[in-house]
C-alpha cells in the first residue's frame, strides 16, 4: 500500500488550487466576495496521507452574488521544495469534483506534496 504525504497542515496542493481557481469565474466584480472552500483530495478535506497514485480533487465555490459560475480551472501540484510536479494549465470546464491527477510525473510514496 503506497501513501502519499501532504504537508504538515494537510493542505499542500490546495494552496495553489484555491488561488488558481479564483481567476476563472464569470459575472464577478471587484466588489464581490468570492472564495474557494471545502477543497478535497480523495473526498477528504485536508488529508494528511492519501493512498492513490492518481488522487482526485474537488472544491466548492462561495460568493455573495447570485449566479456566479466557474468557467475554467487550473491545478498545480508542487513538492515540498515548491518544484511544480503537475500543472493542468487553464482547463475550460465547470467541473469542480472528481478531477483526477494525470501528470506524467509519478507521485512518490511517502513524499510530501
Amino acid at each position: 500500500m503506497n501513501w502519499y504525504r501532504f504537508n504538515k497542515k494537510g493542505i499542500g496542493i490546495f494552496y495553489q488550487l484555491t488561488i488558481l481557481v479564483l481567476y476563472t469565474f464569470v459575472n464577478c466584480t471587484s466588489s464581490s466576495s468570492l472564495s474557494v472552500q471545502k477543497t478535497t483530495c480523495e473526498y477528504q478535506e485536508s488529508p494528511f496521507l492519501v493512498n492513490s497514485k492518481t488522487p482526485r480533487f474537488g472544491w466548492q465555490i462561495f460568493s455573495d452574488r447570485n449566479q456566479v459560475e466557474q468557467s475554467a480551472y487550473s491545478i498545480e501540484i508542487a513538492d515540498a521544495e515548491n518544484n511544480i510536479i503537475w500543472n493542468t494549465g487553464k482547463v475550460k470546464s465547470n467541473q469542480s469534483q472528481h478531477i483526477e491527477y494525470s501528470g506524467e510525473n509519478v507521485l512518490v510514496s511517502g513524499k510530501e506534496y
